[in-house]
């Protein structure tokens, strides 16, 4: 109760939240934002608005991990899925399987497809027991593999981000200037509230390593999974995120397993990824045959055309 009529008497008093607020420009620091800065009135709006929900941040702006990325919406622009495409068949033609395969080409460059690969036999020898536990119909052990070394290749890259940084980073600077559609942006915004509300329990420290986009742990939860799903469970422990990794499959399970893995991440390349991982695995690691990827091409084509008629007919208008 201090607390909220605090925040209202600093409103009323027109006092900066932003006032010595790191922001960092690549390698910059702009010290001493504050309320005649674009990115301080965005911080103070934010504050404001979180406070009006019952939500306390200013306390975070001291500790020195703080600070607002000026540049985050490069990072959202210039994402492995969208960079893909972009130079192939512009104005929305068609695609075709040539094209697709060069796709996957440069995103699996992105993400460093060869490391990934390199640090499968380590991982099926440690937790082949656990991806035996889980392994699912809907979602077998290698798929699961699949997803892991792409979300965090195997815990060897949590993200460069600190949770509280990037969401904070994400709705000031979309403020400032927009990146983000409008339901976008309200949904990083809820996701900083559930951060907020999961470190306030105790079961997220907001400076937990994160992607640019707020994802966390070993299966790059957003905070609104972490609070629907992880329950008992450890986001940083691997049996832990297998086991994670599994219910959210199932939880989720569509008509065929590629529709599922959409479910985690809807971009096709991303899904044409962890397909070539899991055909690998069987490959490399069980000495069985897998066409995951061979029939995934089709799908993605199909996706990605009938995404495209419908921008070719949307511009038409």
């Amino acid at each position: 109760m201090k607390k909220e009529l605090l925040g209202i008497f600093l409103m009323c008093a027109g006092i900066s939240y932003a006032d010595n607020v790191k922001v960092l420009t690549g390698e910059n620091i702009i010290e001493h934002v504050n309320e005649t800065h674009p990115i301080g009135m965005a911080l103070d709006d934010l504050v404001n608005n979180l406070s009006k929900e019952g939500h306390e941040i200013t306390k975070f702006f001291s500790d020195e991990r703080f600070a607002i990325y000026e540049d985050i919406g490069i990072n959202y622009r210039s994402a492995p899925e969208k960079l893909t495409g972009q130079q192939i068949n512009e104005k929305y033609k068609e695609v075709t399987e040539e094209d697709i395969l060069e796709m996957h080409a440069k995103y699996s460059k992105a993400i460093n497809m060869s490391k990934i690969k390199s640090k499968i036999p380590e991982f099926i020898e440690k937790y082949d027991s656990t991806l035996v536990e889980f392994d699912k119909d809907c979602m077998p052990k290698e798929i699961i593999v699949g997803n892991i070394g792409v979300e965090s290749q195997f815990n060897k890259n949590p993200g460069g981000y600190y949770a509280i940084k990037a969401l904070v980073s994400t709705v000031v600077m979309n403020n400032v200037n927009p990146f983000l559609s409008e339901a976008r942006e309200e949904y990083f915004y809820n996701e900083l509230k559930t951060l907020l509300r999961l470190n306030k329990k105790g079961l997220v420290n907001v400076f937990t390593r994160s992607s640019y986009a707020g994802a966390i742990g070993i299966p790059q939860f957003m905070p609104n999974s972490v609070e629907m799903y992880v329950d008992n469970h450890d986001i940083l422990n691997m049996n832990d995120a297998i086991e994670l990794v599994s219910i959210y499959y199932e939880d989720r399970k569509k008509s065929d397993v590629f529709k599922t893995i959409l479910t985690y991440n809807n971009s096709s390349l991303y899904m044409l990824a962890v397909c070539d991982i899991a055909d690998f695995v069987n490959k490399e690691i069980y000495d069985t045959d897998s066409d995951y990827f061979k029939r995934a091409l089709p799908f993605v084509q199909k996706r990605i055309n009938t995404y495209r008629a419908k921008m070719r007919e949307k511009f038409k208008k």
